[in-house]
This record gives C-alpha cells, structure tokens and sequence, in this order.
C-alpha cells in the first residue's frame, strides 16, 4: 500500500474535529467556510487527507469536484507522478495528459510498430528512469539512449561522452542528478587500486558537487571486475558489494564479501563491512538507511536488517566504520525484518538471498523543465529472490520471490526510531501484511512496477504487475477490464511444507497482460519510465522501443 509522503496536518484535523464536535451550537458552520479558504486548505493537504475530506459533507465533497487543481492533484496521485505546474501547458492539457498516460499503463495495449534501435555497441548494461547506458565500441567511452515518451513530448535523444581517457569497467548512473559513476582500475609502480570517478552524465567532466575527482576504494579491493559487484546510488549515498579473490593464496577458492557505503558528495566512507552476507546486493531505504539480508548468529533464521548509514558506536560512541560484518549490522541496525521462518529440518535454512529495488531517491531531483508531468519514484519497490534449502544440494533450493513496496519499510522504520539508539526486531508475522509472494521471477522493475511473463499456449506474454495508489486500486476492482485482474490473498507458498504457518500475505496488485505482444524467449525486455524495451546480448541485433 502506497502512501503519500508529507504532512498529515493534524493541526486541521483538530480545528476539523472541533468544529465538527460543535456542530450542534454552530449550525451551518463548514457552510459558512469561504470557498477561497476551504480550496486553500484542501490544496496544501496530502491526497490522503483530502479523499478523506470528500467524505466529510456535501459542502467539501462539491468544492473538492469543483476545483480543477486538487482533481489534478488527485490524479498524480492515481498515477505515481509529480505534477510539471511548471511547464508550458495550462491545467487542463496537464490533466488531459496525466490521464491518457495512467489509462494506458492501465490497458497496456501496444500500439503501432516499434522505434528500432542499432546501436552497434555492447548490450545496454545500465538504465536509469528513461535513459539506458552502455559502452561505445572503444570501450573508452559511453554512450547514452533517451528513450521516448509520446505522452509528455520526450523525443528519442542519443549523445556519447567519446573518450573518457582511460577504460571503464563498469557504470552506474543516476539521471536524476545527472551524475554517472565509473569505475576504473589503476596500476602503477606502487600497485593496483580501483578508484570511482564521479562525472557529469551530459559532458564528462568532473560532477560539480563532488568535493573529491573520485573516490578511492581500500587497499584491500586492489581491483573491481564487470561481474563481482553491485553499485547503487541514493541521493548523496553510494553503496557497494564487491567480492575479492584471496591475492595471497591463488589456489586458494577463498572470496572475501566487502559492503561500503560513501557520502559521494564529500568523498566520506561511512562503512566498510567484511564477511559472510546473504545477499550480494544493497538497496538503500532512504537517504540514510540501507537494507540487507543477513543471518544473525545470535537470532534465528534470516532477517533484513536495515542500517543507520551515520550512526556510532552505542557502546563506545565511535564511528565504527570498518568491522565484521555480523557485529556492525547488529550494532548499527535500526529495524530487523524476520524472513519466512523455515520448518526445522536438517541443513534447511536460507542459501541466498538477492535484494533488489527499483531506482529512486528521496533528495532533490533534476526535473528538466516543460514537461506536463514526472514519474514519482518515492512508491519504489524492493524485491527479495530468496532460495532456501541445503547447502550441499544446489538443485534442490526451493526459489522464493518476495516484494516489498518501499514505503510499507519506511512506516516500519519510523516507528522503530521513536526509541532511539534500540534496535527493534518485527517478527514475520508482524510485517508479513507488508508484502506479496509472486509466483513468477522478476525480469525487471521500474519505479511502482514489477515485469515478469507469463506463457499462454506455449507463447510469451509481457505482464506488468502494477502497484498503483490504493485509488487507483479500488476503481481497478470497481470497474474491471479485459487484462486486468486483482487476484486474492492467499498463504505463503510452500507454506506446511517449509516455511511455518504465520499468517497470509495481502495488499495484492493488479496484473496487466500485454495481450498484443508475443516475445521470443531468447529476448531480454525491460522497463522504462513509458514503455518496454526489448533486445539480446547479441549487440549486432536491433533493439525495439515500445513507447505507451
């Protein structure tokens, strides 16, 4: 369930309730509210409250339908978009526009034939929001793909930073800040180091709010390789999970995990764990918070731990930045999520589990301007690929996908701070309401939208599950449509056999089917911010764009 950031305006809601407690001294007095004033007030309240307020009497009920601005704002809110009140076109081609784009999403129905791509380069590697990146031929440069949006006048848009002047390994970008990440290994006369530039995504120079050129990874990670890492940006946090080869010992089969977390901004490295994690990747919360699986030695069964990025020592009121891992993650962690608890059975337990979300970040966000609107991606989602069973027979792990929408670990955290320096521990069933099992793995997720596919008579169909506003939700259900359905809750899968008994799991999305799209197996789709993208390894192949 999808909440609005914001106030809650409680200070209204105790003049409202007052008001409303005297209702039978002051008659007529809602009435009585100047339109000008109510407008005014409906207009600074979040969509929540102002639902709620549609509700309250026929007076707010009418000035609510009357007023064109708060059913726009309604309608971004339907919609997980920003409103572009900035933008060249007036209100009602804003509304016009925000709503044509939530009814296709809604319908999904492809249209016309797809924008095609050659782009004679390696597979794209990289997407942020609506623009994919990969290297150039070279190998020195990169390459970037705006892709369209025929909704809010977006244009396919390509431009290349040529010539770096030294071979990225790997890139992580984050239009929003217009910020891309490269990493790089250095070898000289004193070694080996692999450094992070911090670059500007339009020209390639230095990124203007970085205090440092790059940053320095620790001795102890000489090099990064293509394969062995997760890279992730968050507002002013980036976030790293690298695996290291036993220099010393070359046939040794020893991996050492590292997690470190920077403030890019001032170049500061706030943490650097070392040990044995259950996840190879990071997902951030918010812009002071991380999450990551792990196994605690002195708890049971498996937990997502969501960390302080900033806090001391409580014991020691230290930094404690570097450290083994299963000491800091307990020490600093804010909140504990049980996982699944997994009957009792002999060398059962959890193997690994991949935490993924979708991009986002809650700082200030680059918005080039004109645009009638801006996708929201404050409603993220965070997906758990969870296999569990023994560690000695791979073939037999039983897969588990969980998602997680990110604001439900946001309300979780809130409350857990209200104790300050404690960690609190939610058991599954306490938070189990907060996700959904899906059935099918996850080939992609963008902002509040999980793609998976689905295989009708043999043949693959694109299917998009949508976690829309609770609005948008409940006129799916009052008005269903041909490809949309809203299944029913239902238990854990495996549940009796190896997880135990602890509740069902609700707030169900509705799935959307693209009925007049097939796709070859051997293809790789993905989302953007308006549509599909769908191509192979293979960088010689075309790569086709399906614009909404």
């Amino acid at each position: 369930m999808v909440h609005e950031r914001g106030s809650t305006s409680r200070d209204f809601w105790k003049l409202a309730s007052r008001i409303q407690g005297t209702s039978a001294q002051l008659p007529g007095s809602w009435n009585s509210l100047p339109t000008e004033l109510l407008v005014q007030i409906l207009r600074d309240l979040p969509v929540a409250d102002v639902l709620v307020c549609k509700r309250v009497n026929r007076t707010f009920h009418t000035t609510i339908s009357a007023s064109a601005e708060i059913q726009q704002k309604i309608k971004c809110f339907d919609a997980n978009v920003i409103d572009g009140r900035s933008s060249p076109f007036d209100l009602v081609q804003r509304m016009s526009r925000v709503s044509a784009w939530a009814d296709t999403w809604r319908t999904l129905q492809v249209t016309g034939q797809p924008m095609v791509l050659r782009p004679n380069e390696s597979p794209w590697n990289y997407r942020s929001g609506s623009i994919f990146s990969c290297q150039t031929p070279s190998n020195r440069g990169i390459s970037f793909y705006h892709l369209p949006s025929p909704q809010r006048d977006i244009l396919y848009q390509q431009w290349t930073i040529p010539d770096l002047g030294y071979e990225p390994v790997f890139v992580c970008h984050d239009y929003t800040q217009e910020l891309v990440v490269v990493a790089t290994n250095n070898d000289d006369a004193f070694g080996s180091c692999a450094r992070f530039h911090l670059l500007h995504d339009k020209t390639g120079d230095h990124h203007h709010e970085a205090s440092e050129r790059y940053l320095q990874l620790p001795a102890a990670i000489p090099r990064v390789t293509q394969e062995d890492h997760d890279l992730h940006i968050f507002g002013e946090l980036l976030g790293l999970v690298v695996h290291v080869d036993d220099l010393f010992d070359i046939t040794s089969l020893v991996i050492s995990t590292h997690l470190l977390i920077f403030n890019w901004k001032t170049g500061t490295l706030l943490k650097h764990l070392t040990g044995d994690l259950l996840s190879h990747e990071i997902v951030f919360v918010d812009e002071r918070h991380f999450l990551i699986p792990f196994a605690p030695q002195t708890l049971p069964g498996a937990y997502l731990a969501v960390v302080d990025c900033y806090r001391r020592d409580p014991d020691t009121h230290d930094e404690m930045l570097r450290g083994a891992a299963q000491e800091i993650l307990l020490k600093h962690a804010s909140l504990l999520l049980q996982l699944p608890p997994v009957l009792p059975a002999a060398h059962v337990e959890y193997q690994i589990v991949h935490a993924m979300s979708s991009t986002g970040t809650q700082g200030t966000r680059v918005r080039p301007p004109g645009r009638p609107f801006y996708v929201d991606y404050a409603p993220r989602l965070i997906v758990l690929s969870i296999l569990i069973g023994e560690q000695m027979a791979p073939a037999d792990l039983n897969p588990l996908t969980l998602l997680v929408p990110a604001p439900a670990v946001l309300a979780r955290l809130a409350e857990a701070e209200r104790t300050p320096g404690a960690c609190a521990v939610l058991p599954w069933v306490a938070w189990a309401a907060d996700t959904r099992a899906m059935h099918e793995p996850m080939e992609d997720i963008c902002a509040a939208r999980f793609l998976t596919s689905v295989y009708v008579d043999g043949r693959r169909r694109v299917t998009v599950w949508d976690f829309a506003s609770v609005p948008a939700l409940l006129r799916d259900v009052r008005e269903p449509a041909e490809g949309v359905s809203v299944p029913p809750p239902e238990p854990l899968p495996g549940e009796g056999l190896t997880f135990e008994a602890c509740g069902v799991l609700t707030g169900a999305p509705c799935r959307r089917v693209v009925s007049n799209l097939e796709v070859p197996r051997d293809r790789t789709v993905r989302l953007y911010e308006d549509g599909f993208v769908v191509y192979t390894q293979d960088p010689r192949d075309e790569v086709q764009v399906y614009a909404i």
